[in-house]
């Protein structure tokens, strides 16, 4: 049939004014608005009427919902695969746009996370890697450009020939969205308070676009010329620093925040793809160092004379180097930190961007988040509790409940056809699985929480169970009886061990009275703490619980079971003739291993005057 514009500007502005209502949207996907209509009649490169915003921006939401719904978004396109990079081109200028909105410039953004996901489809890839590619380097600092040349030196001949062509044909080349999309990023992000209204779709497009920055470097093709451009306007640093990051509503945009750190500094080399070993990520690091206490002797002797000749392992605290730095003024400090090519000489600057290194809290945070001593990742990881605790049981950003619908942003790792390196694959499945893990669990928690009914007795203001649940029994009592020292270079106890005792008084069902006598070693137990909330004959409003107060969950910490108590007080063995059984009354005590590094993260909050969990 014959394409009528205002047919799609019509259509559009009832999808808008519904507030893109996800049920017009799978109407119009289920009709094959796309395929029959939208695509067919989308102008080709030079046509005498360009596409107008609707029609780009009724192309973007049908893809999204597609992808969505997990079906092949791409299948339609490839029927007029040469219009492709035409219609990549008229979304690069809407994302530009002063005519979109905040909401359309998140849709807009979610379709490009979408394509850069699919750089398995060529004609995608086409479009997407010319974006990512060395003509990215025009747009970052001189200082930047020079630090990595000197890195990767075999791209210096490359470059040359590149700027020369550039100059010989004008500015003819592609057209790159990204840096006008970080600007857009930092002027969005500077129009949030510190205090006040958050507006909800501001959030919601900063929280996107991290997404996208995380999946750009995070694969080798589209990571190798972008980082220099992420290092460049240090954007991390930057964001962190914001009022927003403060904020509770800023929860998700700090953690994606932590993963897109995390790989900005993965340890890889960005231009050979080869993972780097720790002696190779050490001499990274030393080299950073020392070129900053060669700098700072040369340039301020007096001040800095100290941190200059001292050795590396002095300095390389975030609390030492920190101290150090901040003996400098702001002038000084940026002289120093243009040196080391952190941040842009004074005459390279335009004035807009000189304004942003007027800040000496961030010029203190950039030089000190740049040279501080970093975890490695397998610390790190060893560092990590095995058991989820309450905090991560009901954090919606990592463990999305089962209404999860598709359309917000998660601070998870994806998996995809492209990972980094071997290492980062496996990090991302084991991410994955002990999430997966965390959400059966709270599943598990929240149906005994609800089971046991717990209430706040009248006379003693004590939380009782009005209820009964077959996986839970109060505990009459639980202490910690064994805190064994670190192992050498390690901070945690080489192990912790606690002893529980319950009461099996009432317990008439034989089958179950067998399966709490009978716990076996490496048996798994998760020990609760909750409190009431609720006096006896009330009743908590019927409403789908969302964070461990609603279940009246203080703490959660799991065990391994390490054997039952005989009378002794020794571990229970049924093979041996000699011992002395199992105690005659009702009550048992079981001998549990803690987890070493959830105790110590617990005994750091104590220090820092939390609650001890343990004595609840």
């Amino acid at each position: 049939g014959v394409f009528d514009a205002g047919v799609v500007k019509e259509i559009y502005d009832k999808m808008s004014g519904s507030g893109f209502a996800l049920n017009r949207i799978m109407t119009l996907e289920y009709s094959q608005f796309l395929e029959k209509y939208l695509w067919p009649h989308f102008p080709a490169e030079g046509a005498a009427e360009p596409a107008t915003l609707p029609h780009v921006l009724s192309l973007i939401i049908m893809v999204n919902e597609k992808f969505r719904e997990q079906v092949n978004a791409w299948q339609a396109f490839e029927t007029r695969a040469e219009v492709f990079p035409a219609f990549f081109a008229a979304v690069v200028a809407a994302q530009e746009s002063e005519d979109a909105s905040v909401r359309e410039k998140g849709m807009i953004v979610k379709f490009l996370v979408n394509c850069f996901q699919s750089l398995e489809n060529a004609m995608v890839r086409g479009v997407c890697l010319q974006q990512v590619a060395l003509p990215l380097w025009l747009h970052i600092s001189r200082a930047r450009l020079e630090l990595e040349i000197r890195q990767a030196p075999q791209l210096e001949k490359k470059w040359k020939s590149m700027v020369k062509k550039q100059k010989k044909d004008g500015a003819a080349s592609t057209p790159l969205f990204l840096p006008t999309l970080l600007s857009s990023f930092f002027s969005h992000l500077a129009s949030i308070p510190a205090s006040g209204k958050v507006e909800m779709e501001t959030r919601k497009y900063l929280e996107r676009v991290l997404e996208f920055l995380i999946d750009l470097i995070a694969q080798l093709p589209t990571r190798r010329f972008f980082l220099a451009m992420l290092l460049d306007r240090q954007l991390v640093v930057r964001a962190r620093l914001a009022p927003l990051a403060g904020r509770p509503e800023g929860r998700l945009f700090t953690q994606l925040l932590d993963l897109l750190a995390f790989y900005q500094d993965f340890e890889i080399n960005e231009h050979t793809g080869q993972p780097l070993s720790r002696d190779e990520v050490l001499a990274r690091h030393y080299g950073k160092i020392q070129l900053l206490q060669r700098h700072a002797f040369a340039l301020f002797p007096d001040e800095l004379r100290e941190f200059a000749l001292s050795n590396i392992g002095a300095v390389e605290g975030r609390e030492n180097l920190q101290a150090c730095l901040s003996k400098l003024s702001k002038p000084q400090l940026k002289a120093l930190l243009s040196k080391v090519h952190l941040i842009p000489a004074e005459e390279d600057c335009s004035d807009e961007q000189s304004g942003i290194w007027e800040d000496h809290k961030l010029l203190l945070e950039v030089g000190t988040v740049m040279h501080q001593a970093r975890t490695s990742q397998l610390d790190a990881i060893n560092a990590l509790p095995v058991y989820p605790n309450e905090n991560l049981l009901w954090d919606e950003n990592v463990v999305p409940s089962v209404s999860f619908s598709g359309l917000d942003v998660l601070a998870l790792p994806k998996l995809n056809l492209q990972y980094l390196t071997f290492h980062d694959y496996l990090l991302r499945n084991f991410n994955l699985f002990r999430l997966e893990s965390t959400y059966e669990i709270r599943q598990d928690v929240q149906d005994a929480a609800l089971r046991l009914r717990p209430r706040i007795q009248t006379h003693s203001g004590n939380t009782i169970f009005t209820g009964w649940s077959r996986s839970c029994i109060p505990l009459e009592n639980f202490e910690v009886v064994e805190v064994a020292k670190p192992n050498l270079g390690e901070t945690r106890p080489a192990h912790v061990l606690g002893e529980a005792t319950f009461s099996l008084q009432g317990i008439r069902d034989q089958k179950l009275l067998k399966e709490w006598e009978q716990f076996r070693e490496h048996d798994i137990l998760f020990l609760l703490t909750l409190r009431a909330k609720f006096k006896q004959g009330e009743n908590p409003p019927n409403r789908e619980g969302k964070s461990k107060e609603d279940y009246c969950l203080s703490y959660i910490r799991g065990c391994e079971v390490q054997g039952m108590l005989d009378v002794d007080g020794r571990i229970y063995n049924p093979l041996d003739r000699e011992g002395k059984g199992l105690p005659k009354g009702p009550e048992r005590t079981v001998r549990v291993k803690l987890d070493p590094a959830q105790y110590a993260l617990d005994a750091a909050d104590k220090a820092a005057g939390g609650d001890e969990g343990y004595r609840t």
